[in-house]
């Protein structure tokens, strides 16, 4: 949790006009090394066309799995946001279950489909990996296919048909393989209409990640950009203080440093008079500046110690 909210402190930092939310769960299931698989959705709206953003909560069935009930919970994301005329969308991002896990697949849909059901008139667009294909959108698969994918791709047109969906199919692959490709990441809108999305290779500085970039066009005049952005850069001063040390010490630094202040000066110093009282201050807050670094730089050392003694101990994920 701690590593989960420094990379969302750090995101906000590098793109601050931006709402930025992230769902995440670890589980019970492991890698090779041995280490439990941790599922993670991230959603970013630029709060210049999205000035009011609300991340919203989805309810699962009682009867499902726990550790596939948590597991959802990191792999799907609803918020609710508004255009600045007022204009609602709900803009759900998903990271579907595996072909390999067809109970995961099928409690993914029936949440998905719950949740859109209930909505009647509300705008909706989707978006992600889905982990299946509509017909056609496989090739050099051998066939007939494997059980679990044809499994998989009869779900997603169950689903759009039991929510009434509007989907493009894609006409490139997003995901490829040893010997074979597939479209497995789309866009799905409801009460609205987008233009079919487009797949773009993901960026050589990316190559671990096995699945293209999905692009889809939005028309301007539904979203319709404010002047100012919804949010305001925060000025970062983690680099420039320990506010840690900042903090725990400002009661006592504010009652010192009143002490020394004159306040209104009775008489208009002028020539000589005037340029001791400027050098007494400076001599003033040069020491106090001083006190200041050298107390910080011991702080700082000793926090530093502190935390390479936790991280030895942190279980890594």
């Amino acid at each position: 949790m701690e590593e989960l909210t420094s990379l969302l402190s750090e995101l906000l930092r590098v793109f601050p006009h931006y709402w930025v939310y992230i769902t995440t769960a670890q589980s019970t299931r492991k890698d090779c090394r041995d280490r439990p698989n941790v599922y993670s959705v991230l959603t970013a709206l630029h709060s210049a066309f999205f000035p009011k953003v609300t991340q919203m909560h989805c309810h699962h069935s009682r009867q499902m799995d726990p550790d596939t009930r948590r597991e959802i919970d990191g792999r799907l994301s609803i918020t609710q946001a508004q255009t600045p005329t007022g204009t609602t969308f709900q803009v759900i991002n998903i990271y579907q279950f595996t072909a390999a896990n067809p109970a995961g697949q099928t409690d993914m849909w029936a949440t998905t489909e719950n949740w859109i059901n209930k909505q009647k008139d509300n705008r909706i667009i989707m978006q992600g990996g889905l982990n299946c294909a509509h017909p056609g959108c496989r090739w050099e698969y051998a066939q007939p296919l494997n059980k679990d994918i044809g499994t998989a791709d009869n779900k997603l047109e169950h689903f759009l048909k039991n929510t009434s969906g509007c989907f493009h199919a894609q006409q490139e692959h997003t995901w490829k393989g040893k010997e074979c490709r597939a479209a497995l990441d789309h866009v799905i809108t409801w009460n609205y209409h987008l233009p079919p999305q487009a797949a773009r290779p993901i960026p050589k500085s990316h190559r671990k990640f096995d699945h293209c970039q999905v692009w889809t066009q939005l028309p301007h005049l539904d979203f319709p950009k404010q002047t100012n952005t919804a949010r305001t850069t925060q000025p970062d001063i983690s680099q420039r203080i320990d506010t840690v040390f900042f903090k725990r010490n400002v009661d006592d630094w504010k009652v010192r440093i009143k002490s020394q202040i004159k306040g209104e000066l009775d008489v208009n110093l002028t020539g000589q008079a005037l340029a001791d009282l400027i050098h007494e201050e400076q001599n003033f807050w040069q020491k106090r500046h001083g006190g200041y670094k050298i107390k910080h730089g011991k702080h700082a050392e000793e926090r530093g110690k502190e935390k390479n003694t936790e991280t030895k101990h942190k279980t890594s994920f």
